[in-house]
């Protein structure tokens, strides 16, 4: 009888661990109703998620070489109102666009550039028609301000 439980639970986990493989995950989460804008060659998109979306286009040129640079521009310009701290390590947003963090929430930074893309156990992707949106490793401060790139923000936690 031992032997039968033995051979059966083999079996079992033999199973488990063809059947685990086969699953298909979930590539990411599709964001409804957000059409990102048509970008120009030496333009990028900055996208933040409040009550909508609101969408923005950034002109590049030889002062924005960062997001964190493309946000300062927008912001310049009267077209999206941020606000940040200078934490040593680079700019912690504190609110953007009027979506403001509760407590044990923050903004979130996600890229579709594959380097800059984190790869953890914890990353969020999106999927916006045919880019992909993914937890940005770095911060807007290192993270460079690239033609056709889109830097999307958004309240986690």
């Amino acid at each position: 009888m031992k032997r039968y439980v033995y051979v059966l639970i083999c079996i079992c986990a033999a199973l488990m661990i063809c059947l685990t493989g086969c699953v298909d995950k979930a590539e990411g989460t599709t964001l409804e109703g957000l059409t990102l804008p048509t970008l120009s060659d030496g333009q990028m998109a900055v996208v933040v998620k409040g009550d909508g979306y609101e969408c923005h286009t950034v002109t590049l040129t030889e002062d924005i070489r960062t997001c964190e640079d493309a946000l300062d521009s927008l912001y310049e310009q009267g077209a999206l109102d941020i606000r940040w701290s200078d934490t040593g390590y680079g700019k912690y947003i504190e609110s953007v666009g009027g979506a403001v963090p509760g407590t044990g929430q923050w903004i979130a930074v996600y890229t579709d550039m594959e380097e800059y893309r984190d790869s953890g156990a914890y990353a969020v992707t999106y999927l916006v028609g045919e880019r992909t949106l993914t937890s940005a490793k770095t911060g807007v401060s290192d993270l460079p301000a690239r033609s056709g790139s889109v830097l999307y923000l958004e309240i986690a936690g």
